[in-house]
């Protein structure tokens, strides 16, 4: 995971938001139309792209990444469950405690 969008290699966000060249990156329609300018197409989207997803969500992410965890709505978890017999939980850091006898 990268502390920042324009740092993941594969994403065009540091050419759309940050204005990095790359020839690779084609500007679509929707794009386009987020400014009159350059400047103001990146602005527009670099604040979407940062709006998105709510600050606890993301801790919430990044929480789970580091425990080796898949992260979800009920409904998502729920959903696994049916489909694939899988169920998620979202659980606390570390080792399960043992049981002492």
């Amino acid at each position: 995971m990268v502390a920042t969008p324009g740092e993941y290699k594969w994403s065009s966000y540091a050419c759309k938001a940050e204005g990095e060249k790359d020839p690779v990156v084609d500007f679509d329609q929707s794009y386009l139309s987020l400014g009159t300018n350059k400047s103001g197409r990146q602005e527009a989207y670099g604040e979407y792209v940062r709006d998105t997803i709510p600050e606890d969500e993301i801790k919430q992410i990044r929480e789970a990444l580091q425990r080796g965890q898949l992260t979800g709505s009920e409904r998502f978890r729920q959903e696994l469950y049916q489909r694939m017999g899988i169920l998620v939980s979202n659980k606390g850091p570390g080792r399960p405690r043992k049981n002492k006898k």
